[in-house]
């Protein structure tokens, strides 16, 4: 399949993340996939058009010899955060798997170990006082 060329960079998927829906498609002289995943500009990302994004940018990106062209409208905000959603994703499910379990409040407060009212791997169990 052809791309399109933007430049000379030769994109073959586009995942738009605008509000606007694509006026591109993908086709057989065209990107081998166009897919829109809209996010509203300046307001928080729902946590499922993040996941959206980010699993359609893993799957085009697993398509061999691809160039993914990932935009919204000014390029400032959603496009840049779903690509650092997308370069992140591995080290917070490294974090998970070692026992992170919350982030909270403002600035970076790390909650260790297991959730609240479950005991520690390997703990002893708790003692009965009463």
């Amino acid at each position: 399949a052809h791309s399109f060329a933007y430049g000379s960079t030769n994109q073959t998927h586009v995942l738009n993340v605008g509000e606007a829906p694509n006026v591109l498609t993908a086709g057989p002289d065209g990107f081998r996939e166009v897919a829109w995943h809209p996010v509203e500009d300046l307001a928080l990302i729902p946590d499922e058009a993040a996941i959206a994004g980010i699993e359609a940018l893993h799957r085009m990106l697993a398509d061999s010899g691809s160039k993914v062209y990932v935009h919204c409208i000014a390029g400032q905000n959603r496009s840049p955060t779903v690509l650092w959603l997308y370069l992140v994703a591995p080290l917070v499910g490294a974090a998970l798997a070692a026992g992170i379990h919350k982030v909270q409040g403002k600035g970076l407060a790390l909650a260790t170990g297991p959730p609240e009212g479950e005991p520690s791997p390997g703990a002893p169990p708790p003692v009965s006082t009463g």
